[in-house]
């Protein structure tokens, strides 16, 4: 007998990642608890030397980005991330994926975090 699964989404499988954030990203909360990131990009190597190498990247995070920052720990996965935000901010499951997504383009897009697709070594609860 020929048995069909059900075909996974494509997101579902990429929200398996998990992020890590870059080195060197510095955090700066501000009066308000709200964070501010900046990080200095290299330059890239084919950029001739004699011109100044890099630039500053600065984002000011919102009340749902400076959570999402926060839990951020090398571990939990997006999916997990999403999970806790639908709980955090009474949000359905598609609201906070979304804004999961989001904020992980935002944030890669500006050499901030990365994506780990491996297994994480210390699974998080």
């Amino acid at each position: 007998m020929n048995s069909t699964r059900p075909a996974q989404d494509p997101l579902d499988k990429a929200l398996l990642a998990v992020p890590e954030t870059e080195p060197a990203t510095e955090t700066k909360p501000d009066n308000t608890g709200l964070i501010h990131l900046r990080r200095r990009v290299p330059a890239p190597k084919w950029f001739p030397r004699w011109l100044p190498a890099g630039h500053w990247v600065r984002v000011a995070l919102d009340q749902r980005g400076t959570w999402f920052w926060k839990q951020i720990d090398g571990r939990r996965s997006l999916l997990t991330l999403a999970e806790r935000m639908a709980r955090e901010f009474d949000l359905n499951p598609e609201e906070s994926r979304a804004a999961v997504v989001s904020f992980t383009k935002m944030l890669m897009l500006r050499h901030l975090v990365v994506l780990r697709t491996d297994s994480p070594r210390n699974p998080a609860p």
